[in-house]
C-alpha cells in the first residue's frame, strides 16, 4: 500500500476519520484537513463546462443549465465563477496599447440569481476590431461596477 498523505500540507501525520461514499477518510493532524484517497476524478468534461456556459451566457438559469448537462446548478456557478476569474486575471491583464487600436467597443452583461435574492452581475468590454475582451467585472449592477470597467 502506497503512503498517504495529506493533500493539502503533504504531511503523513493523519488518523481515521469515517467512511464517505463508501471511501475511508482521513483526518490530517497538522492542518485539519479531511481527505479521501484518490479523490480528484474529473466528474465533468470540458465539453460539458463550456457547454454549460455558452448556455449561460445565451440566457438560460442556472437550473435549466444543470437539467441539460446532469450536473448541479451549484457547479454550474462555480465553473461561470471560474471563467470569469480567468477572464479577469489573465486576458485582461495584456491591456491595449492606445484607443487608436479600437474602433468599436461593444459591452454586454450577465446576470443571475445567487441564492435567493441577491443578483451577480458579469459586465464584458469587447473589441469587434481585434476580436477579443478588453475588460471584464464581476459585482453589482450598479454604477459603482459600471465605473470600475
Amino acid at each position: 500500500m502506497s503512503e498517504i498523505i495529506c493533500c493539502k500540507c503533504r504531511e503523513s501525520n493523519y488518523y481515521r476519520s469515517g467512511k464517505v461514499n463508501g471511501k475511508q477518510r482521513y483526518k490530517c493532524k497538522s492542518c485539519g484537513c479531511h481527505f479521501t484517497i484518490n479523490d480528484r476524478i474529473e466528474k465533468y468534461s470540458v465539453k460539458q463546462k463550456i457547454v454549460a456556459i455558452t448556455l449561460f451566457k445565451k440566457g438560460l438559469s442556472l437550473r435549466s443549465i444543470a437539467e441539460v448537462i446532469g450536473a448541479n446548478n451549484v457547479i454550474v456557478l462555480y465553473w461561470i465563477k471560474n471563467i470569469g476569474k480567468f477572464i479577469k486575471d489573465t486576458v485582461l491583464d495584456s491591456g491595449v496599447q492606445s484607443s487608436k487600436d479600437l474602433e468599436v467597443v461593444e459591452m454586454d452583461e450577465l446576470w443571475h440569481y445567487v441564492q435567493k435574492k441577491r443578483k451577480l452581475w458579469i459586465w464584458l468590454t469587447y473589441s469587434g476590431a481585434r476580436k477579443r475582451i478588453i475588460a471584464c467585472e464581476v459585482g453589482s449592477g450598479g454604477v459603482k461596477t459600471l465605473k470600475k470597467l
